[in-house]
């Protein structure tokens, strides 16, 4: 009969999130405990390292990527005092008119660097605080939207939504209900699905935004391309629009194979009768390779960097007559 020693923990070295489960085993069995660090692992998108010495078995997870800067607390708190912001980037054609405005959320500090997005949402989602940083955002962006239209701006507001969003409950309702809440028409709204992070029951998430899609709110496949599964997660859903990667638009000058990739998204779009916005467009060379691939539209520091609210409402107005 083995007997088992299991103990654990959570190390963060040099910036590196490291959960560690060591188990002594008798009989030589690692058994159901270091089986157990594999399936957790797996879960929170962890890799998996595993050693023995003698009759010790070691199981250690490594969190990819850096440890969240931001605790749970400063996060409740930046909630709770309104530090967290919006800054919105347009979207336009290569014409130049203006198509839409996505919302991008920043956490602006005077004592340390800038969070981004992807910085807050991670340590929202370790700390459970993911459904209430997205209710933020939304309620913020349709809000801001909904003064533009008021002030005869009909730009569409773009934000993204995770995996998770998606699939919680009564998601397609609570997005319906903010823009009824707000007075803004559902075609004035884009929901823009992140590839980062797997989607569990893609069943219940194309239902869900197929119920937006049918009061006519805009879905869009954002990160097309890098994330889990981009074709099948294309064919599962039902989407309106793809946005290229800025990885691969900034790299489509000097790599060919990143060329050939745009090339191949452009004419999968066409085929299926999608709209297609590349991202991170920085110069007028990639602008005219984008142009000469047949058109599309573009988002990036060409166009305009990401702007605070009313520094972008005077840049939509000194653009009013861009304005579809």
């Amino acid at each position: 009969m083995a007997r088992w020693l299991v103990g654990g923990g959570l190390l963060t070295v040099w910036g590196v999130s490291v959960v560690f489960l060591v188990v002594l085993v008798g009989g030589g069995r690692v058994g159901v405990a270091g089986y157990a660090v594999w399936v957790c692992a797996a879960i929170a998108g962890m890799s998996v390292f595993a050693w023995c010495a003698g009759r010790v078995r070691r199981a250690v997870a490594v969190r990819v990527g850096p440890a969240p800067s931001v605790s749970a607390g400063e996060l409740r708190l930046a909630l709770s005092r309104g530090e967290l912001q919006l800054h919105y980037q347009p979207q336009v054609t290569v014409g130049g008119d203006v198509v839409a405005m996505e919302a991008l959320l920043r956490w602006p500090g005077p004592r340390r660097p800038e969070v981004g997005a992807e910085e807050i949402l991670r340590a929202a989602d370790a700390c459970g605080m993911g459904g209430r940083v997205t209710a933020f955002v939304l309620e913020s962006a349709v809000a801001q939207a909904a003064v533009w239209h008021r002030q005869g701006w009909a730009v569409q507001i773009a934000v993204n939504f995770a995996a998770a969003d998606v699939l919680r409950p009564h998601f397609a309702a609570g997005v319906l209900r903010c823009l009824r809440r707000h007075r803004l028409a559902p075609e004035a709204f884009k929901v823009e699905i992140t590839e980062h992070g797997e989607l569990r029951d893609g069943r219940r998430a194309a239902g869900a935004l197929a119920v937006l899609r049918s009061h006519g709110v805009t879905v869009s496949l954002d990160d097309f391309g890098t994330g889990h599964c981009s074709l099948s997660r294309l064919r599962m859903l039902p989407v309106d629009e793809l946005k290229i990667d800025r990885s691969f638009v900034s790299g489509m000058i000097t790599d060919e194979r990143d060329a050939a990739i745009v090339r191949y998204s452009l004419g999968l779009a066409r085929c299926l009768q999608l709209t297609v916005v590349a991202e991170g467009v920085e110069t007028q060379q990639e602008l005219d390779r984008l142009v000469a691939y047949g058109g599309c539209l573009v988002q990036g520091w060409l166009v305009c960097r990401p702007l605070h609210g009313a520094a972008a409402t005077q840049w939509l107005k000194d653009h009013a007559s861009c304005l579809r």
